[in-house]
């Protein structure tokens, strides 16, 4: 069941609940493709987990794009819980040192929220080590792109 994210043109469709949100992330096809576990949902907090047999790099290490989808994965969790849909105006990720375990936890937390932009840090562990931090930035999806040469503007 999903209901409008508000009323006339250009509100996007969202799942009714925190739970069908939460259902419709994890179970994407990217999301199921690297095999990334939802462990917690809550405004508050997003925690993600994957295993990285299978997404390691030539020398041995978690693959870079495979610590970046983990946190990608979170930070969309978490930008989406309010039921607007939001997608990824920015992302950046600082990998601070070699994972070195077999499974890999993102935490999302929401740092600041203005109109329909919002900012999300996600720090990325292999046990107790922060080994990514990545920062997100959110949009929500208030209008409907304008069709091609209709001359409006989203500004």
């Amino acid at each position: 069941m999903t209901a409008d994210a508000g009323e006339g043109r250009g509100r996007h469709r969202v799942p009714a609940s925190v739970d069908e949100i939460v259902r419709a992330i994890r179970e994407c096809e990217y999301a199921r493709l690297c095999a990334i576990e939802t462990l917690e949902a809550s405004r508050d907090c997003v925690r993600v987990a994957m295993d990285v047999a299978g997404k390691r790099n030539g020398f041995g290490s978690p693959h870079g794009g495979a610590i970046f989808a983990l946190a990608d994965q979170a930070f969309g969790l978490a930008a989406n819980l309010d039921g607007l849909a939001s997608v990824a105006l920015s992302a950046q990720i600082s990998f601070l040192t070699v994972a070195r375990g077999g499974r890999l936890e993102a935490v999302a937390r929401r740092v600041d929220e203005t109109g329909l932009l919002s900012i999300y840090e996600v720090s990325v562990f292999d046990g107790d080590r922060c080994i990514a931090l990545f920062r997100g930035v959110g949009h929500k999806l208030d209008d409907d792109p304008p069709a091609a040469g209709d001359g409006t503007s989203r500004n």
